[in-house]
């Protein structure tokens, strides 16, 4: 836990909006070797006003963190930088050992507030700050993640053309950092609850690139504490059985996920996975008449994917086909995966996976 002289919390007190975006030579130094967005490339403010006149909509953005200090510092700049005159920036530390404080006071001037204490995990940190926000659009944002340049603006413009929508969502990229095989890939925020209850299908809740409507947020509570992997997911389903719900889709691309071997999505999968799965089926139970017809065969091939993660990363051919087999019934012989990864066992396949994996490494070793 980091605390002050006064063995208190460490935190700021002040609860400031930016109205006045800083610029990149507003902000502190990039560290050695940092070019690009977020370090070196300049970034305006946007007019006081809408071009109609009107006062930009507040938003409001969190980035819960513990330990983050290889990544947070491109974080909060991509925050910062974006020129928008109405934003409020919460940062929730969980009590960070690493250097994540000293690069939360570097840019203290321009947060609205921050706090580092030990909290009950990455929910609770995206709950406290829900619970100080008055901006009408909000999101989080992790400490590994990014928002694309000037993306807040966009946020503003599909605001003002409609106002009363529950999500404002586009695309993210997927990323990670130093690794050949990383090759970008974009997943689009879903449009309906039919999308959203097949979301192993197109992976559609790209969450740092979906804001949401303050006020729908508070008419459901919040996040679920219970929840650690996937409360955005469950958010997400109990704002599409309000009334007047409504997703604006936006074309463009908001926001870059980090891939690191940390971050859960990579470390602890399996327990996502699982977790996603109980979200899932306490949906169903409860509103089993709002299911989609392909809602069955879109859970057992969720389900086919973990039970392979579960059995493990480097599996023999007879494990592969004995776990495979009670999917046969939901006609997982008809799923393209399971007959790419069937030809992988073939030996010309082998060789060249082995090899990819052999460049990877060697790449990696390179770039370290």
């Amino acid at each position: 836990m980091r605390l002050n002289q006064n063995s208190q919390p460490e935190t700021n007190s002040k609860m400031p909006i930016i109205k006045t975006a800083p610029t990149l030579k507003d902000l502190p130094a990039p560290p050695l070797g940092k070019t690009g967005w977020p370090w070196t490339e300049p970034t305006e403010p946007l007019p006081k006003r809408m071009p109609d006149g009107s006062e930009y909509p507040r938003i409001s953005i969190i980035t819960p963190s513990y330990n983050q200090g290889e990544f947070i510092e491109e974080t909060i700049r991509s925050v910062l930088l974006q020129g928008y005159p109405n934003l409020e920036y919460i940062i929730i530390d969980g009590g960070s050992t690493d250097n994540s404080v000293e690069i939360i006071k570097k840019y203290e001037p321009w947060l609205t507030y921050w706090v580092s204490q030990p909290d009950k995990g990455q929910t609770d940190a995206i709950q406290q700050g829900f619970n100080r926000i008055t901006g009408v659009v909000w999101n989080w944002l992790n400490s590994d993640d990014l928002l694309e340049i000037g993306v807040l603006e966009q946020i503003a413009l599909a605001y003002q053309a409609e106002p009363l929508a529950t999500v404002y969502g586009g695309e993210y990229t997927i990323f990670s950092d130093g690794l050949l095989s990383s090759v970008n890939k974009k997943s689009r925020c879903f449009q309906n609850l039919s999308e959203l209850v097949c979301v192993w299908e197109t992976w559609s809740t790209p969450q740092p690139a979906i804001f949401l409507s303050s006020s729908a947020c508070r008419a459901v509570n919040g996040l679920n504490l219970s929840l650690h992997y996937v409360m955005d997911y469950e958010l997400y389903l109990r704002l599409t059985q309000l009334s007047d719900f409504e997703v604006k889709l936006l074309n463009l691309t908001i926001a870059r996920a980090r891939w690191h071997p940390d971050c859960k999505t990579v470390k602890q999968s399996i327990c996502m996975a699982n977790e996603m799965m109980q979200v899932f089926d306490k949906f169903a139970c409860q509103h089993p008449s709002l299911l989609p017809k392909q809602w069955q065969r879109s859970r057992s091939r969720f389900n086919y994917h973990l039970a392979l993660k579960t059995a493990g990363k480097e599996i023999s051919l007879k494990t592969f086909l004995q776990v495979s087999a009670p999917f046969f019934r939901h006609s997982i012989w008809n799923y393209r995966f399971f007959w790419i990864t069937l030809m992988l066992y073939w030996q010309p396949a082998r060789k060249l996976r082995n090899f990819q994996k052999n460049i990877i490494k060697r790449y990696s070793k390179l770039t370290a």
